[in-house]
């Protein structure tokens, strides 16, 4: 495969992982997860989701800050530099980078698993409309279970953990 054709791969996965998410942070009317009308069991399903999300990046991350801790060491080191050494290091660091993106996809596909299709149209309609942002205030709204409908915890369609309305997809 050429260079281009990778570099365009990344960059459309780049900005699937960042089109979704974004919605969740950038919600002027202050409640995102009422205006998606996320049940009591999306919001749980998200929870976990997030917890286990968190968990790994914060693996992923602490590897990295490690690899380049020691990349810089090697750099900046008393003794001269070990340039095969050095791109092995930047290969693993990139590696676990992309890992890392690799995992937030991972998440964000299955946020929408968690959501009915109306819901997924909603959350891109508000992305589209509010711009872009960092997911906290989603985030931090679903932690605290905010918004939470008065609908029952299998999605509204008495289906547990489809989301409801995800047939067909």
């Amino acid at each position: 495969m050429s260079t281009i054709k990778k570099s365009l791969i990344y960059f459309f996965l780049f900005v699937l992982a960042l089109f979704p998410s974004a919605a969740f942070a950038a919600n002027e009317s202050g409640n995102l997860v009422e205006e998606l009308n996320l049940s009591s069991g999306q919001i749980e399903q998200i929870r976990q989701q997030e917890r286990t999300q968190d968990r790994i990046q914060e693996q992923l991350q602490s590897q990295i800050r490690l690899r380049e801790k020691e990349l810089k060491q090697e750099l900046l080191g008393d003794k001269t530099p070990n340039e095969a050494r050095i791109r092995a290091m930047v290969q693993e660091i990139n590696r676990l980078r992309a890992k890392a993106f690799e995992e937030k996809v991972k998440d964000i596909m299955a946020t929408r698993r968690i959501m009915t299709q109306e819901q997924i149209r909603q959350w891109t309609r508000l992305q589209l409309s509010e711009g872009t942002g960092t997911g906290s205030q989603y985030q931090n709204q679903v932690k605290q279970g905010g918004g939470a409908s008065g609908r029952d915890s299998t999605g509204g369609n008495g289906s547990p953990g489809t989301g409801g309305g995800q047939k067909g997809r």
